[in-house]
């Protein structure tokens, strides 16, 4: 078993206090403060909102979710951009990204940090855009890097089985690859490789039965959510490894091939639901995420929504806003216009408003 239970308290909540961005993508000088429940930024098109939570995710996780090179990150016309966020955890926690055309500096309590892991150690943010890795209508790959990522971050203690897995794959490949596929080399990579593969898919499978349980709690979607995992490797290890050793390149069999689909009401969300249904399955399921997070980090990571509203009518913006009041930790949320959605949000929620003509360089593009 894995430890993804729930933790049956209440959680302190990560709150970003403080944002001050210096010639960070379109915005020169721009410092703005946070409230710890939900924060709507809104603004014309090319005003910079993505480009904020994008500076937010980069504090914590060290990387773009634009999967942006370090000279992208750059206003037009800048040698050097800067990032500083005030958060408060158990204390104040001052973080600090800076980079120019070729890398990128990132400092915690003032002291240069050499792993982006030891700023996931401190910080937890649960992100969705449509300029990341879509969840519902993108590539069936990013599905899998999802809870692939989402497993080990609640269950860290079975990441080697994941790392031993691949590694025995990409040997397997090479050997075949050089036509050496006889003998015990391969035979001994096809062991590890199904003894590996058994454990994460044992684990994967119990990560997405609780995925399953919380969505199921999550009854403002309308109809019932789904995670189904359709695991190609046969549930016996004999077999398993009958087919690996008459299995030509590319192999089609294991847990680096399996697919993952989201079902409402019994059919799949991205083939027949909306656009609407699309972005509400979405949201459910970084809802379930940030719950695993939670429960494993002891702490409510930050909630990103970028561009949540689109496609949804006044009624399904209700529903949002009102499940996201209810959401134990902060949130930033982003919309084209303040009108969409500001009579729809609760009352202590706070709306920061950008201005794209601060964004605008010298020759009248955006910067």
């Amino acid at each position: 078993m894995i430890p993804v239970g729930g933790s049956g308290g209440v959680l302190p909540a990560l709150w970003l206090r403080r944002l001050r961005l210096r010639d960070f993508r379109c915005h020169r000088r721009l410092e703005q403060e946070f409230s710890p429940g939900i924060n709507l930024i809104c603004g014309a098109n090319g005003s910079g909102k993505s480009s904020l939570l994008e500076a937010v995710h980069l504090m914590v996780c060290g990387v773009s979710f634009r999967r942006s090179r370090v000279r992208d990150l750059l206003r037009w016309g800048a040698q050097r951009y800067q990032v500083r966020g005030h958060w408060q955890r158990f204390g104040v926690l001052h973080v600090t990204v800076e980079g120019d055309r070729l890398r990128t500096m990132i400092a915690l309590q003032g002291r240069a940090l050499a792993r982006r892991s030891d700023l996931q150690e401190q910080l937890a943010l649960v992100a969705d855009s449509p300029q990341g890795d879509p969840l519902v209508d993108g590539d069936p790959r990013a599905r899998r890097r999802w809870l692939d990522r989402l497993v080990m971050a609640v269950a860290p203690q079975v990441a080697p089985c994941y790392h031993h897995y691949y590694r025995a794959l990409l040997q397997r490949s090479r050997l075949v690859r050089q036509q050496q596929g006889g003998g015990a080399g391969l035979a001994a990579w096809n062991v590890q490789m199904v003894r590996a593969g058994r454990r994460w898919m044992e684990v994967r499978a119990a990560v997405v039965a609780r995925i399953n349980r919380l969505l199921a709690d999550e009854a403002w979607v309308g109809a019932p959510l789904v995670v189904r995992l359709r695991e190609s490797a046969p549930p016996e290890d004999g077999t398993w490894l009958e087919l690996l050793e008459t299995a030509a390149r590319p192999l089609r069999v294991g847990p680096h091939c399996d697919a993952i689909a989201l079902q409402r009401g019994g059919r799949e969300v991205r083939t027949c639901g909306s656009h609407g249904q699309q972005r509400v399955a979405a949201v459910a399921l970084r809802l379930a995420e940030s719950a695993l997070r939670a429960e494993q980090r002891g702490i409510q990571p930050l909630m990103m929504l970028d561009d949540c509203f689109t496609a949804l009518d006044r009624s399904w913006r209700i529903r949002l806003t009102d499940r996201l009041a209810a959401y134990p930790g902060q949130v930033l949320l982003t919309a084209p216009d303040d009108a969409l959605c500001a009579d729809v949000l609760p009352k202590d929620a706070s709306i920061l408003r950008l201005d794209a003509e601060a964004c605008r360089t010298k020759d009248g593009t955006d910067g």
